[in-house]
C-alpha cells in the first residue's frame, strides 16, 4: 500500500485465524511499527489475495474457504491515517479447493473477483456493494493442453496496459483477460484463454503496485518532496510509437495520467477512423489498424490535462 506522503510506504498483512491487520510504515528514515488495527472478518489459513485500488481509497481481500469465514473483504481506507473503515463481507461460494484472485479496475470502480468457474464484478460506487454482484464470465469448459488441465479463474492483476489478466490456476497454455474493466458488467469484455504462451506456467503473475499515485491532495496530510513524478508532475505529454513503420499492430506508449483518456487515429483526409478508451494509471495501449490501406496515419491521445500525438506509419 502507499500512504498520502510521497516516500512513505506501508506494508500490511492481516494475522490468521484473526481479524488483526499488522501494518509497517516505511519511510527515508526507517521502518516503524508494527501496528495494529482489529476490524472485519477473521481469515482462516488458505489461499488468495489482497490489493489497493488504483486511487488507493479501497483495500479489498479474498481467500478461499467453504465457510462462512471466507469469502470477499472490502474496506475503505485513509492514506493519511493507514486505518480500515467501514467493512463489507462478501461470501463468495467455493466450487473446488483452489482459490480465486482478485483485482481492481484502473479507474477504481470495478472489482473483479472469481471462484474458480466464474468471474464476479463489484461495483464501488454502488449504495449497496454486495447487491452490485454482477457474472461478468463463465468457464467454458475449455482445457490447455488436455483433461484435467482446466483453464479456470485464479490470479488476478491489473497491468500497465489497463487490462487485467487472470491466471488459470493450472499447468496451462493459456491466460484469460479482461479487455475494458472500467466498463459496467459484460461490456468488460473477458476474453477467455485468449492469451497464449510457448510454454506451460503455473499460476503465478507479477504485482504491478501503483506507483504513480502521488499525494493525497484531498486531505491535510503534508507531502514530502522526491524525484519521483506523479501525473500531475509531467510538464508536458509524450507519446510514442513502437515498431514505427508497422504493418498494422504497434503499441503507443505514454505518461501516466491519473485520469481517463480517449485515443483517435486519423488518415491523411482527416477522417477519424477509429477511438478508443484509455486507461487512468496506464502507460501503454495495443493498437490495430490491420484493417485499414497502407499509408500514413495520425494518432491523438487527450486527456483533461492536454493532447499529444504523434505520426504512424503503415507499410
Amino acid at each position: 500500500m502507499q500512504t498520502c506522503q510521497r516516500c512513505r510506504l506501508g506494508v500490511i498483512c492481516q494475522r490468521v485465524n484473526s481479524n488483526t491487520y499488522y501494518k509497517f510504515l516505511v519511510t527515508p528514515g526507517g521502518v516503524f511499527g508494527p501496528y495494529t488495527q482489529n476490524i472485519g472478518s477473521a481469515r482462516t489459513w488458505n489461499l488468495g489475495m489482497a490489493g489497493f485500488s488504483p486511487d488507493g481509497k479501497k483495500y479489498a481481500s479474498f481467500h478461499a474457504e467453504y465457510t462462512t469465514v471466507g469469502g470477499l473483504d472490502i474496506f475503505d481506507f485513509d492514506r493519511c491515517s493507514g486505518m480500515f473503515n467501514n467493512p463489507i463481507h462478501i461470501i463468495i461460494p467455493q466450487s473446488s479447493g483452489f482459490s480465486g484472485g482478485m483485482a481492481f479496475s484502473p479507474n477504481s470502480r470495478f472489482l473483479y473477483t472469481a471462484n474458480i468457474e466464474s468471474v464476479y464484478q463489484f461495483d464501488m460506487d454502488a449504495s449497496n456493494i454486495p447487491s452490485s454482484q454482477t457474472t461478468v464470465a463463465i468457464w467454458d469448459g475449455f482445457y490447455s493442453p488436455s483433461p484435467p488441465f482446466g483453464t479456470y479463474f485464479e490470479m488476478m492483476q491489473l497491468a500497465p496496459d489497463g487490462k487485467i489478466y487472470i491466471s488459470t490456476g493450472n499447468s496451462t497454455f493459456h491466460m484469460h483477460v479482461i479487455n475494458q474493466p472500467d466498463s459496467l458488467g459484460l461490456a468488460c469484455d473477458l476474453a477467455q484463454h485468449t492469451i497464449q504462451f510457448q510454454y506451460f506456467y503455473s499460476n503465478g503473475l507479477p504485482n504491478h503496485p501503483n506507483y504513480f499515485i502521488g499525494c493525497d491532495t484531498t486531505s491535510s496530510c503534508t507531502c514530502l518532496t522526491t524525484g519521483i513524478n506523479s501525473p500531475q508532475s509531467h510538464e508536458e505529454l509524450q507519446i510514442k510509437s513502437y515498431p514505427n513503420p508497422t504493418t498494422g499492430n504497434f503499441t503507443i506508449q505514454f505518461n501516466v495520467q491519473d485520469a481517463p483518456g480517449e485515443m483517435e487515429i486519423y488518415d491523411v483526409l482527416g477522417n477519424c477512423i477509429l477511438k478508443d478508451y484509455i486507461s487512468p494509471w496506464s502507460q501503454f495501449k495495443q493498437v490495430n489498424i490491420t484493417a485499414f490501406p497502407s499509408g500514413i496515419y495520425f494518432v491523438k491521445m487527450k486527456w483533461k490535462s492536454g493532447v499529444a500525438g504523434v505520426k504512424v506509419v503503415k507499410e
